[in-house]
Parts: structure tokens; C-alpha cells; sequence
């Protein structure tokens, strides 16, 4: 039933953006207020990026919009205008949208990329008594400011197409930190190679192939059980840019930061795996789960190769050091962070081997600010992870999210090859791993037995990649997520099932 509701609230919002795509009115010209004599005359333009956050769980609305404002005014506080254009954006917005907050940036194509090449093109004006009642209500520390309550666009919301943007997509920001050698090609497909190195820094582009619809309305990405964005449609730029410790640290906090400090989102690839394909993956996963912060990969050196299944385990085991450097890193950047982190398949390993490096230094606030980490089909022994792991994770208050399937077929061949006998951490249905303050929920029913698919089902899984957007990007609990059924009373154990 609520897959239905939301699938409503898509159509009635895609409606109601297509009726302001057509330049219908939000409100009758009757109510336009018209200019007094104390409107100022000049008028100041803004190119914005606004990120829209719905305000009700029952219409759960995300979209980045690119925004030029005209605002016709003088004496509003420089440190409030941003407040002040977030109200008169959700206003106009509203009747498409719903109820929604709004953060506001200028306007830079890489922190607004989701954005497309679509606008939303607003203009007002502001008297003196107005933007005397604004600096007065601002400084009481209201969020809501009255004067902009009954004011209007004085024209009606429009969105446009820029005619200049011939772009065949939109790009996404993929920073990387990696202990693969570098070889000095200037191609990203050749930059790494296969070796262990020191920690080295940069950035990718990921363009996504523009859709049919694309997603610069991305309450689609919330509709999980729609669909999901095929990995073929993404493409790991040809050139990359290489950046100092320093440099990234700063850009990459300088992203997090943006859009009410939205934080890092952390992905460690699994086995088999080269420099460009986990590029894609980390921004297919960015992409459908419209996350708004800064999109960080840590990338090991696999040697993407099927038969080189015990090299490739010898190079996670060994970039520990590198995992704990990261998360070290990425935890200082802000005090509250928030950091989210995702691992697949032999990513695992690297990510609990550098997360139990990385415990034996932080600090206390280094850990808080670890918000989620999810353990997606995880290629690690479940009789090791309680002897070597699960215990200093939640010993320091991180109680990660296990994602299982009894027919994730790679899971079954480690267990044939493997020196590390036993049930995989990633094998779900009667081999389901549960433990204190461990949530285990298992994707067995939901997760096709077709090869690849059965393995990659964090990302390819209509209502696995659901239930991610609930728990990364509305921060739900568990019991407080669709589709997830408990399993006994003991663990915090739940099976996905299928939306209707």
C-alpha cells in the first residue's frame, strides 16, 4: 500500500512540475502584489542551487533545482539573504511540491549537477516595510519569516530549458582516495594499476547518459520500486585530476558541507574490480540514492580478474593501513559529520580491518560522527566477524547494517574456495548472521539467482536500494522502513519483501 502512495506522489508531483513547465500560474494575477512607492528600483540577480527536502513522510519530495532569482529589495542582512531565498523559493514551489525545506548555494555546476539543464526562473520585490519586518524576525532566530508569508511571485514560476546547455547528461563529482600505483597516464582507465602505493588523492567526473526522464526531478529516485539507473548508463570521464592530501581535504569538506552540512557518502568496492568500473558504481549508488554531499571512493587494488580471487583477498588484507588513513580523515572534517559508509562483497574486509585500525585511535568525536555503515553482501567469515569485529564496532557505539541473500551465488563459491571455513557474513535465508546491535536483514527473497545480479544487489535491487535510501538518506530506523518484515524476537533481524 504505500509503495502505491508514493507512487502516487510522484505522478501528482511530476504533474504539478509539468503544469509550471508550461507556465501556468501559482496564483491569480489578482493577487500579484503590485510595486509601492517604497520598492526600491534595482534589482539584484541571483543563479542559485536550491536542494528541496519534503517536510512529511507521507510526500517524501527530493529535487535539486537550479534557481534565477530576481529580488528587487535593499537592506536585507547579508548573513540572512540565503534564508530569506530559501522561503521564497519553498514558497513557490509549494503547490508542486508540498511542504519542504530549502538550502540554498550560488550556483556551481558541480554541486548542482543533478540539477540538469533545467531552471527555475523567480522574481520579487521587496519594500522597506517588508525588509524591516525580515531583519526583525531573523534575529529572533525564526526560521519562518512572516513578511514573506502572503507575498507572491510577481511572476508566475516558470521552469525553462537553457537553450546554451548542450550537455548529453548530468555529472557527478567522485573523489577518490587510493593505495593503487599510479603509472602517470593521463587516461583514467590507465591511471592505476594493480599494486599496492602509497595513498594517493583526486577527482573523477561520472556523467550519467541523459534518461527519457531525467532525474533533475529525483523524487524518482526515491521510487525504488520504480526503477533503478542501469550501469550502463554511466560513464567514468577520460581525463581525472590528481589532488594533494590538502587539496582534497578541502574539497571534499567543502562539499560535505553543503546543502545543511549533507556529509560524506563512503563506497570500498568489492573483488574483481578496476579503478574505472568501481568509479561507475560509486556514482550509479550517488546517483539513485540522490545523496547531496561529497561522494568519496576508496578504491584497493584488485586485480579484476575472476581466477585471482586469493591475490585479490592478500591486497584487501594488506590495505588496511590505507582504510584506517580514510576513515581518519574523513571523520576530522566536520565534528558531527555525518559520515555514511558502504562496502561490497571483499570491500569488507578492507573496511572492518581499517575500521578496527582506525578505533584503536580516534577520538570519541571522530566515532559519533560515523552515522551509518552498511556491510552489503559482505565476502568475510561470519565465525571471524564475531571473534575479530563485531565487537569493537559496537563496543564503540557503531552498530552497522547488514544486507544477506541465500542466493547471492558468489557467496556460495567463496565458501567452496575459501581457507577461511564456514558460512560468508553475506549468506542470508537459514545461514542469516544475527548478533547484538547488529541489524541483519536478508534480501533473499527480493534478489534473483541470475549471476551478477544475485552479487550486486545492493545497487541493482529495486527495493534493496529502497530501503538504503531510507535508512542513508531519510535516516529512518528500521522498524520505521516499508517492505521489511522481523524476524523473532531476540536480533534485530527483518526479510525484504517485495513492494506491492
Amino acid at each position: 500500500m504505500l509503495m502505491k502512495s508514493r507512487r502516487l506522489v510522484l505522478l501528482n508531483v511530476c504533474a504539478a512540475i509539468a503544469m509550471l513547465v508550461g507556465g501556468a500560474a501559482m496564483s491569480s494575477a489578482s493577487n500579484t502584489p503590485q510595486a509601492s512607492a517604497n520598492a526600491p528600483t534595482q534589482a539584484q540577480l541571483y543563479d542559485l542551487c536550491a536542494r528541496a527536502e519534503g517536510t512529511d513522510d507521507a510526500n517524501p519530495v527530493l529535487q535539486t533545482l537550479r534557481v534565477k532569482m530576481e529580488l528587487t529589495q535593499q537592506g536585507v542582512a547579508l548573513d540572512i539573504i540565503k534564508m530569506v531565498q530559501a522561503e521564497l523559493i519553498a514558497k513557490s514551489v509549494k503547490p508542486a511540491l508540498g511542504p519542504v525545506k530549502i538550502f540554498v548555494e550560488d550556483y556551481d555546476s558541480k554541486t548542482c549537477a543533478a540539477a540538469g539543464d533545467n531552471f527555475l526562473q523567480l522574481s520579487f520585490a521587496l519594500d522597506a516595510k517588508q525588509v524591516a519586518e525580515i531583519n526583525s524576525s531573523t534575529t529572533r532566530g525564526e526560521f519562518v519569516i512572516p513578511a514573506l508569508q502572503a507575498l507572491l511571485p510577481v511572476a508566475p514560476p516558470k521552469i525553462l530549458t537553457n537553450a546554451n546547455d548542450k550537455s548529453n547528461g548530468a555529472n557527478l563529482r567522485i573523489f577518490f582516495a587510493t593505495n593503487r600505483n599510479a603509472t602517470g597516464s593521463k587516461k583514467t582507465e590507465d591511471a592505476f594499476g594493480k599494486s599496492l602505493a602509497n595513498l594517493s588523492y583526486g577527482e573523477v567526473q561520472v556523467q550519467v547518459k541523459r534518461q527519457p526522464k531525467m532525474k533533475n526531478l529525483e523524487t524518482t529516485s526515491i521510487a525504488k520500486f520504480e526503477s533503478v539507473t542501469d550501469l550502463d548508463n554511466f560513464a567514468v570521464a577520460n581525463n581525472y585530476s590528481m589532488l594533494t592530501h590538502d587539496e582534497w581535504m578541502k574539497e571534499v569538506k567543502a562539499r560535505a558541507n553543503k546543502f545543511n552540512k549533507a556529509g560524506v557518502l563512503l563506497f570500498v568496492h568489492g573483488y574483481g574490480n578496476d579503478f574505472v568500473g568501481a568509479a561507475a558504481v560509486a556514482g550509479q549508488f550517488t546517483y539513485d540514492i540522490a545523496f547531496n554531499g561529497a561522494s568519496v571512493m576508496f578504491s584497493w587494488p584488485s586485480q579484476n580478474k575472476l581466477l585471482e580471487y586469493n591475490k585479490d583477498r592478500q591486497m584487501a588484507i594488506s590495505s588496511a593501513d590505507a582504510m584506517a588513513k580514510v576513515l581518519d580523515d574523513l571523520t576530522a572534517l566536520q565534528a558531527e559529520g555525518p559520515v555514511y559508509v558502504v562496502a561490497h562483497s571483499m570491500g569488507n574486509r578492507v573496511l572492518l580491518d581499517g575500521l578496527k585500525q582506525f578505533l584503536k585511535k580516534s577520538r570519541a568525536e571522530q566515532t559519533r560522527s560515523i552515522a551509518e555503515v552498511v556491510l552489503a553482501a559482505p565476502d568475510v567469515p561470519q565465525d571471524g566477524f564475531k571473534a575479530k569485529w563485531g565487537g569493537d564496532l559496537t563496543d564503540n557505539g557503531i552498530y552497522p547494517t547488514l544486507y544477506a541473500s541465500s542466493r547471492d551465488i558468489a557467496m556460495s563459491a567463496s565458501e567452496s574456495v575459501n581457507t577461511e571455513p564456514g558460512a560468508r557474513l553475506g549468506h542470508g535465508g537459514d545461514k542469516l548472521f544475527q548478533m547484538r546491535y547488529l541489524v541483519s536483514i536478508d534480501a533473499s527473497n527480493v534478489v534473483p539467482e541470475m549471476f551478477l545480479k544475485s552479487h550486486s544487489y545492493f545497487r541493482s535491487n529495486n527495493t534493496v536500494v529502497s530501503d538504503l535510501y531510507g535508512l542513508l538518506r531519510e535516516r529512518k530506523k528500521v522498524d520505521k522502513r516499508p517492505n521489511l518484515k522481523k524476524l523473532g524476537e531476540v536480533y534485530s533481524s527483518w526479510t525484504l519483501q517485495a513492494g506491492s
